[in-house]
């Protein structure tokens, strides 16, 4: 891995020069500059001379000067680092902060600072591996300076856990070379499916609190629902008896609220629920179907007993591990009074709906 600063300062007037934000003009006038003897470049690791260079992926960067004497401090990054960073300063740019790359203060140096109205902060990019433990140390040198870290991770430490005082996240690298946030989502696809958004439009949407740290996830008060019937035998006249479950619902930023068998249970009694299964079963796919619940409990159609709830929910977990039968499947539009809410603590990124910071009583 080669070393390719991005930044370098005029010899004459001692400004610094940062390679990501010039344009094509602007590199080609410095190039000629250059080449002239009109100016001179040295590098901030060393003070070494320097020259311009653009790689096979078309980073703008500087190198040490050919000739010179190996530098011991300069940083050897991969080209992957390199443009996180440079999309990093882009975004904080276009936002109005004052950027500056490799910033040295005290005993830490960040990636990428930024500062506008008093409002300081330091982003790191981890492209090879560290410790949570080195993390949290290098976060506290941050927090001691009055600086807001956020760390963007190749691969997250296997302990860290979302902490809305240390913003971490999982970068990828895209088929066409671009870098990308990666999160766990389903707004489309498989549960579970990851969400890649571009690292730049990311940092804007952090620097603009688009993206927060929320200690509950809520599911939205309107969204579409899965509910699946299926059915047992009633334990005292031993007749079919039909029952339904909800799934597990879906937060407003894809997130899955993975609720208990009791919450499922007591969810399946909700106003919005049980009207939506009351639609079904007058439906042609529903017809077929008889169930009986008084909004407590499920019962038996044929003698009236109340089914007991320990095995109802038993069963419920059994055909949600695909250990039971299935009659029936359905997904209608649900409104919730009281949108499903459990505790689970993790960054939110809506795009454009409601963060889960604003749920209300988890769940009991």
């Amino acid at each position: 891995v080669k070393s390719m600063p991005l930044t370098a300062r005029r010899a004459r007037s001692g400004n610094i020069v940062m390679a990501p934000f010039l344009t094509d003009a602007d590199w080609t006038a410095l190039q000629r500059a250059l080449q002239a003897g009109e100016e001179r470049l040295t590098l901030p690791c060393c003070a070494g001379g320097a020259y311009l260079r653009t790689s096979p992926r078309g980073l703008k960067h500087f190198a040490h000067l050919p000739n010179a004497s190996p530098c011991a401090v300069a940083k050897r990054e991969t080209i992957e680092h390199l443009r996180a960073k440079a999309e990093i300063a882009w975004a904080c740019q276009a936002l109005g902060y004052q950027v500056t790359l490799e910033h040295p203060y005290d005993d830490w140096r960040a990636d990428v600072y930024a500062e506008k109205d008093g409002d300081q902060r330091a982003f790191e990019v981890q492209w090879s591996a560290q410790t949570l433990a080195e993390t949290e140390r290098r976060h506290a040198r941050y927090q001691r300076d009055g600086v807001r870290d956020c760390w963007f991770f190749r691969t997250l430490p296997p302990e860290i856990q979302p902490n809305g005082d240390l913003p971490a996240f999982q970068l990828t690298v895209a088929a066409d070379e671009s870098t990308g946030v990666q999160f766990q989502r389903q707004f489309s696809g498989a549960l579970g499916a990851s969400e890649i958004y571009p690292l730049r439009d990311f940092v804007s949407d952090l620097l603009l609190e688009r993206v927060r740290f929320c200690t509950h996830a809520q599911a939205p008060a309107a969204r579409e629902f899965e509910m699946i019937v299926f059915y047992t035998h009633c334990y005292r006249c031993k007749k079919p008896v039909y029952l339904y479950m909800v799934g597990n619902p879906l937060s407003a930023c894809g997130l899955e609220l993975r609720l208990t068998a009791d919450q499922r249970f007591k969810l399946g009694f909700d106003a919005a629920v049980r009207a939506a299964i009351r639609d079904f079963l007058r439906s042609p796919a529903g017809q077929r179907f008889q169930i009986s619940e008084n909004g407590r409990h499920f019962q038996c159609v044929t003698c009236g007993a109340e089914q007991k709830d320990a095995r109802v929910i038993e069963l419920s977990e059994r055909v949600r591990q695909g250990l039971g039968d299935i009659s029936a499947r359905t997904r209608p539009d649900l409104t919730f009074a009281r949108p499903p809410t459990v505790a689970l603590p993790h960054w939110c990124f809506p795009r454009g709906a409601s963060a889960c910071c604003d749920a209300g009583t988890p769940l009991g």
